[in-house]
């Protein structure tokens, strides 16, 4: 070699990719039998060379610079290392005067590959957005860097702007969706769709299993119609296609809260014109309802310390009591609370008159409300508290207590008294 080089060396001694007649080459090559991108009189030659044969990104009258100050600095050229071409006054010198090592320049061949630009994606609804920016008057440049998008993008939803609107104007489709593509089972789905509309307007729950067959019965008969099988339309309702389906619609899996799909709206309605003709005041219609108590049950959440990661659980308790409550709806009184306990007599309640606790204490072996229990409540405790609270108000006694129909409240004491209606 003779101390000039690129990445393929010849028999003589220097070339690159390209060798010549005069046995040293590169991509352009002068009448002296050398040369590089750029060449000079002398035969050597960088991307920028001087009057003595030598040079490196930047020099001066001396053979060598630093890039920031004119200071002189050691004569050094190309050397070849590895089939990489090198300048060493990057890597070996500093300059004296700026106390700087030269600076490489970011299109260096040793310069890293530039960062991987990353895709956004863009929901219809910011979409939307952007059309509503650009109908103001705004380029597509102003309104790129308003919601950082390129120019290409933008002016690519402009020119969907008609399906963008249409989709966004569905609603069968959700907002959030990032992409425009339609669903293959178009004529399926839709059927699907209002299926699920009518199972919820009926208040029947729906689980994915329940979703997936009756996607693929639909879509059986839809393929028996075209004379084909289900078979040939190679839909099977798969998991992954009621993942898209409940993207592309919107659907949502929730857990279901209380018991309001359980009541009778149409005997609510008649209850209401009932109401209206025998002219009941809201202090004198009562509600009494009961509900479980798990009074042992500790909260399914917490507080933990900044050292610690995680919190261990406990071992959910079952023990419960079944409380009987009751009011009027106008909410100005309440009568005492009946609790039902597995003991007559809980070891906490030693030397405790259970007749003067807060609460009408009764048992059963599984702390259960019975007909018996019920009964009792009802005509010593409930129509007498009634009563008093008419009688408190200077109000007529008559009165109304609406319960729900479970077994244990006996049909029979509806009858029981002619001034309080159960």
């Amino acid at each position: 070699m003779n101390g000039s080089g690129c990445m393929d060396v010849n028999e003589f001694g220097s070339g690159c990719m390209d060798v010549n007649e005069f046995g040293s080459g590169c991509m352009d090559v002068n009448e002296f039998g050398s040369g590089c991108m750029d060449v000079n009189d002398f035969g050597s030659g960088c991307m920028d060379v001087n009057d003595f044969g030598s040079g490196c990104m930047d020099v001066n009258e001396f053979g060598s610079g630093c890039m920031d100050c004119e200071t002189q600095l050691p004569h050094l050229s190309f050397s070849v290392s590895s089939k990489l071409l090198r300048p060493l006054c990057y890597s070996a010198l500093s300059c004296h005067v700026c106390s700087t090592m030269p600076k490489r320049p970011a299109n260096s061949v040793l310069s890293g590959p530039s960062p991987k630009v990353q895709r956004k994606g863009i929901t219809i609804e910011e979409k939307i957005k952007v059309l509503v920016a650009l109908s103001k008057g705004n380029g597509a440049s102003s309104v790129g860097r308003q919601f950082g998008l390129s120019e290409s993008s933008v002016r690519t939803i402009k020119k969907n702007e008609e399906k963008i609107r249409a989709a966004y104007a569905s609603p069968d489709i959700s907002k959030s969706k990032l992409h425009l593509k339609s669903a293959v089972y178009t004529e399926m789905e839709s059927a699907l769709t209002l299926w699920m509309e009518d199972m919820r307007r009926r208040k029947l729950s729906l689980s994915g299993p329940m979703v997936q067959e009756q996607a693929f019965k639909i879509q059986s008969q839809i393929a028996a119609k075209q004379g084909k099988s289900i078979e040939e339309t190679k839909f099977t309702a798969s998991t992954g296609w009621l993942y898209k389906y409940m993207k592309r619609t919107g659907t949502k899996n929730i857990a279901m809260t209380g018991e309001a799909a359980s009541a009778d709206y149409g005997a609510a309605e008649e209850m209401k014109n009932k109401m209206k003709e025998i002219n009941y005041s809201p202090q004198q219609v009562w509600n009494c309802d009961e509900t479980g108590l798990y009074w042992k049950r500790m909260p399914m959440r917490t507080y933990i310390m900044k050292n610690e990661e995680k919190a261990p659980g406990l071992k959910v308790s079952k023990q419960r009591l079944t409380v009987l409550l009751m009011a009027n709806t106008a909410g100005t009184e309440q009568l005492k609370p009946l609790v039902i306990h597995r003991s007559a007599r809980p070891r906490a309640f030693k030397n405790v008159f259970i007749s003067k606790l807060p609460v009408i204490w009764r048992a059963n072996k599984k702390a259960w409300m019975t007909s018996n229990i019920f009964e009792e409540w009802y005509v010593e405790y409930a129509i007498p508290g009634i009563e008093n609270v008419n009688k408190k108000h200077n109000m007529a006694n008559r009165a109304m207590v609406i319960t729900d129909n479970a077994s244990s409240h006996s049909k029979h004491l509806c009858t029981v008294s002619d001034d309080v209606k159960l």
